[in-house]
Order: C-alpha cells, then structure tokens, then sequence
C-alpha cells in the first residue's frame, strides 16, 4: 500500500523504463502500486478499457491518476528520482 509515509521510497524505485513507458504514452492516466513482494510498478492505464486492471491497483492500495497529478506528487514527495525529473 502506498502511504504518505512510503511515498518518497516509493518514488525513488521506480525505474526509467517505467517513467519512460507512462510519460511517452497516449494515455493519460496511470497507475502506480506495490505488488505483493514490495515491488514498486507505474503503469498507463485507459480509465475507459481498462476497468478490471484499475480495480486491480486500488485493491493492493495503489493509486490511479492523470500525469500532472503524478508529476505533482513526486514534486510533494521529495523524491530525487532523475528520471521522473526530467518531466517536471
């Protein structure tokens, strides 16, 4: 589950090819979640086909939004991740 008090771990894990997948996508919004085994995963999600796997993340405590929102919460989170600065 991704916590306030996880957040900046949580961010600083996540990996260029994900950053890079999700910000050159032409969706919108996306999810981010821990799996069962702590591994941190970012992906697009289409909030119009992609029901089943949007319920999935917010079951494991994930989160859904649009990119902004994403790029404003790293901002908050005092992440140094270098490749999700590169967008903001």
């Amino acid at each position: 589950m991704i916590t306030k008090d996880n957040l900046t771990e949580v961010m600083n894990l996540i990996t260029e090819q994900q950053v890079k997948e999700v910000m050159n996508s032409n969706t919108d919004h996306l999810g981010l979640f821990i799996d069962g085994y702590g591994n941190v995963f970012l992906e697009s999600i289409n909030l119009f086909k992609d029901e089943e796997r949007e319920e999935e993340i917010r079951g494991t405590g994930g989160a859904i939004m649009d990119k902004d929102d994403f790029l404003r919460l790293f901002m908050e989170s005092g992440s140094l991740n270098p490749f999700i600065m590169e967008y903001c």
